[in-house]
């Protein structure tokens, strides 16, 4: 996740993805937080997938507009998770996934329920 010492050092953490969702997003509601988790896949191009990560409002918006095959246009960070395996202790290793900041359906089929202003979101916190 990049910081303010991260912008103040010249470390740009950006990136800009378009693609097909290849899973129903996976929703999940974390009361230790009091918040909701959505993560998902995005194809590229064949055979090269990007986890996708986001949470809270954005998560439920996902559950909402977010199916498999889904066409659509990511801005967001990369970021690192640490797993280890659960019976060997020192064997760890990091994957990369993408937490969304700013999500635009692409050729999204007609919604009535939605305004046509909601296929645009974006998440940045506004200052």
């Amino acid at each position: 996740m990049s910081t303010v010492n991260d912008k103040a050092n010249g470390v740009v953490n950006k990136v800009i993805l378009i693609g097909h969702v290849v899973n129903e997003p996976d929703i999940r509601y974390i009361s230790k937080t009091d918040d909701h988790l959505a993560q998902f896949s995005l194809e590229t191009e064949p055979n090269v997938i990007h986890q996708l990560v986001c949470r809270g409002a954005q998560a439920l918006y996902c559950k909402d507009l977010v199916k498999q095959g889904t066409r659509l246009y990511i801005e967001g960070h990369l970021q690192y998770v640490e797993h280890s395996h659960p019976q060997l202790k020192d064997f760890k290793w990091h994957s990369a996934q993408v937490r969304i900041l700013s999500l635009q359906l692409i050729d999204a089929p007609e919604r009535l329920a939605y305004p046509e202003d909601i296929k645009k979101i974006d998440f940045r916190r506004k200052k």
